[in-house]
């Protein structure tokens, strides 16, 4: 394998409005091998895996759910991610992305509000990346949460953030359709004793593409229960907000580009990544979600979920 890289850092928070962020797309370069501190002996001795041929003849679905804790309307939109999900095991998945607390525009801080309920933060900078920058995407811009994209998957109309009740179609004609274009696998090797994880991904175009693609592993916490706003149920005190994004391990949400630095003499790429699970999550409670996209045209063209444990 070629390039390892290494990512370890702190969640850095951002405070900033439910739908109108800066329009950010930045890219950040990684240098460095795998972190010998994650590993509970002499990291001279790990021996990286070898992935098994990839026999995958399916195309996932990736739904970005964007919300936020006192949008009224947005338990409606989480239950149609989570029921589109649960209806197609395996092959769609969820990324709720907290872009803001509120479907209002608002200014650019997070809104507290007179009840003491809202006072925890969802947003974070990696969010408000991507919800800025398909927020205010020329011609296929949404006006506010809750909205979403299924797979970055252009409509009929042109259009890539979709009404939630678009969702669930969207996703069956991708499945139906299955034009598989990239197939990933991923090894991760968790460390109990360090909280650590080396993660090994191979990517393997089944297609040529010509456009850059790029690459993106990024951490979510599996739930959490906080109170959220309801426009039938008012406060409910105990809900379960799922699949929250956190960081990318891989960079911002441009993630890594897939280049040939990476790929070997059968004609896939390999990265490989070390992760140290912040304090504030646990392993147990926690996910990847790795995916592959068309630079060009921001289409996901595969998506895998692993777990830690």
């Amino acid at each position: 394998m070629k390039n390892i890289f290494i990512f370890s850092s702190i969640i850095a928070f951002t405070l900033l409005s439910c739908n109108k962020v800066n329009n950010a797309y930045p890219v950040q370069t990684y240098t460095g091998g795998l972190d010998p501190t994650l590993y509970p002996g002499n990291i001279t001795d790990y021996v990286a895996p070898t992935f098994s041929p990839n026999t995958n003849i399916n195309r996932n679905v990736l739904i970005e759910d964007f919300t936020g804790h006192t949008c009224i309307f947005c338990p409606d939109a989480a239950a149609v991610a989570h029921n589109t999900e649960m209806a197609n095991p395996g092959r769609v998945f969820v990324s709720t992305l907290h872009t803001g607390p509120t479907y209002n525009v608002l200014p650019n801080s997070f809104q507290s509000t007179s009840s003491p309920y809202y006072e925890y933060d969802f947003t974070n900078s990696v969010s408000s990346q991507i919800g800025g920058f398909f927020g205010e995407l020329p011609g296929n811009g949404f006006l506010g949460n809750p909205s979403g994209n299924v797979s970055r998957f252009e409509s009929t109309s042109g259009q890539i953030s979709l009404d939630k009740n678009e969702w669930a179609n969207k996703a069956n004609s991708i499945i139906s359709a299955n034009d598989l274009r990239v197939n990933l696998q991923t090894i991760v090797n968790y460390f109990p004793s360090t909280n650590g994880a080396f993660i090994h991904i191979e990517a393997d175009p089944v297609i040529p593409i010509t456009n850059e693609l790029r690459l993106v592993v990024a951490f979510y916490e599996d739930s959490i229960v906080k109170p959220q706003k309801d426009w039938q149920l008012g406060d409910i005190q105990d809900y379960v907000h799922r699949d929250l994004l956190k960081f990318h391990i891989n960079g911002d949400m441009n993630g890594q580009k897939i280049s040939d630095d990476n790929l070997d003499a059968n004609g896939k790429y390999y990265y490989d990544y070390s992760l140290a699970i912040p304090s504030q999550y646990t392993a147990e409670n926690s996910h990847l979600l790795i995916y592959v996209f068309d630079q060009v045209t921001h289409e996901v063209y595969q998506v895998i979920k692993k777990k830690f444990i």
